[in-house]
């Protein structure tokens, strides 16, 4: 995956879980890019507070 692509996942990521009002935090070699801090791979890690009542509303997304 190119750097757009994965730009493009993260932004449908992260607004599923805004609009569904879920907690997150982003973490990654992307990450740690846009403070300043660049790495070769390019990888993006979310640790997300999905909670049980969250799965159905996950999955017609």
């Amino acid at each position: 995956m190119k750097l757009p692509d994965i730009i493009e996942v993260v932004l449908k990521v992260t607004g599923t879980l805004e609009r569904l009002g879920i907690a997150y935090h982003i973490g990654g070699s992307l990450a740690s890019s846009a403070f300043g801090i660049p790495r070769a791979t390019l990888d993006i890690d979310i640790v997300a507070d999905i909670k049980a009542q969250h799965i159905s509303q996950l999955y017609e997304y």
